[in-house]
């Protein structure tokens, strides 16, 4: 196949991702946080204008936590139309897709590698939903992702022996990508960190100096990641005994057999196939691998681990097996057009199960909110409405508690506020 025809169906392959995650996010209204943040936490009153989102990130430091990078995403699109947000959250996860792909440095126009690369990413996060659609949920977790893929790569080019030259807008945008990306994650800034300095600590190894870049970007990492875990709010600890640390350590272990256990088994296969130039790919991947690992370890010192924080873990571990897959040859590369092309399938599938239903939900949650509208048009003040039930891990629904019968429930208060009643409850769930 001519390079121009491969480059045609990698086009046509990126812009029907495109459009099947533009359709996912139009079809995922606002929900549970969302609503809450279309309110300054400073004064309490509807955010109007930019100006108002830093005085309410401030406050937010003090009750909530210091993510003040992804929150100020979310509050920025809670006050543009729905469609804005869908744009733009398309296009990010465009980029994470691209950056994966670029990190693996395969051959130039690899279909199959870019359709890979998307079924691993719709396949295996528990909640995509929550990750790659919600509003809150994706500003935290798919944006943060998708900086981190970009930051690491000249670096895992560096230690692969490639050549890596930024200039000095370059370097710019990796030390201010560094330092949104540190402040976004409790533990995947920190996994991102740890991959630079891994990366640092080998160039030393080596006897070779680390360019002014890595040092930059991984300061400028460290600066938002302590921004972020030394915000004033009141952090909830938790039971430190041993015994305690050791139930839930074998906690999250078993959530990284349940989850990552299939893709951990990949990674070794992959690792052991790969023979051209193994330890150029060996040495990143396995970097990204430990990483991963220690990310996903990171949450034992949670109070709880919800579903939607294991997109980091994941992420790593493709990282990592995309780093080895283009090192495959022979038989193996065989075994790796089949890999790639067995995931897109199975994501294509799954999107066709999941797209009646997240059209299903679409319609209800629509629906209520137009029952909210009438409500307050009427002049009712305490409204009974129903809950959207999550179906697939591809609508937000799923694993949240949006709206309940606990008239006091944060969800609860702020969707009451969004529509100007007093109060809202949840009588039954659809």
């Amino acid at each position: 196949m001519k390079n121009s025809e491969r480059k045609g169906l990698w086009i046509a392959a990126l812009c029907l991702m495109g459009a099947l995650m533009l359709l996912l996010n139009l079809l995922t209204p606002m929900i549970c946080d969302d609503y809450r943040y279309a309110f300054s936490f400073a004064t309490g009153e509807r955010i109007k204008g930019v100006g108002e989102i830093i005085p309410s990130l401030a406050a937010h430091g003090h009750v909530l936590n210091g993510r003040y990078a992804p929150h100020f995403f979310v509050q920025l699109f809670a006050m543009l139309p729905e469609i804005c947000f869908d744009a733009v959250n398309t296009a990010v996860f465009l980029l994470l897709v691209t950056g994966i792909y670029r990190l693996a440095r395969g051959e130039a126009w690899d279909v199959l590698l870019l359709l890979g690369v998307f079924g691993a990413l719709f396949l295996l996060p528990p909640v995509f939903g929550q990750n790659m659609l919600w509003m809150a949920g994706s500003c935290n977790y798919l944006w943060p992702a998708a900086v981190l893929v970009w930051l690491i790569k000249p670096f895992a080019d560096l230690v692969s022996g490639r050549e890596v030259r930024l200039g000095w807008l370059g370097i710019v945008l990796m030390a201010l990508g560094g330092l949104l990306f540190g402040n976004s994650s409790e533990n995947l800034s920190a996994a991102g960190l740890m991959f630079m300095g891994l990366c640092i600590l080998w160039q030393l190894m080596r006897r070779k100096s680390a360019p002014l870049w890595m040092w930059l970007t991984a300061a400028a990492t460290l600066a938002g990641w302590l921004l972020l875990m030394l915000a004033p709010v009141d952090k909830p600890t938790a039971d430190g005994s041993l015994g305690m640390l050791l139930e839930r350590f074998s906690q999250v272990m078993g959530l990284w057999l349940q989850h990552l256990g299939v893709l951990t088994a990949v990674w070794a296969f992959l690792a052991c196939l790969c023979q051209d130039g193994s330890p150029q790919r060996l040495i990143p991947s396995v970097m990204l691998a430990v990483c991963a690992l220690c990310c996903h370890l990171a949450m034992i010192i949670s109070n709880y681990v919800p579903e939607r924080a294991l997109l980091g873990p994941i992420l790593l571990m493709i990282c990592a097996c995309g780093v080895l897959l283009p090192g495959l040859e022979g038989v193996a590369a065989t075994l790796r057009r089949g890999l790639c092309l067995c995931l897109c399938l199975l994501a294509v599938l799954n999107a066709m199960m999941a797209l009646p239903q997240t059209y299903n939900r679409h319609q209800l949650a629509k629906a209520r909110d137009q029952e909210m509208m009438q409500a307050a048009a009427a002049g009712e003040t305490d409204v009974v409405t129903f809950g959207v039930l999550g179906r697939t891990r591809y609508d937000a629904y799923t694993g949240l508690i949006e709206l309940s019968s606990d008239v006091e429930n944060f969800a609860n208060v702020a969707y009451a506020k969004y529509y100007g009643v007093k109060s809202v409850v949840v009588e039954r769930v659809e």
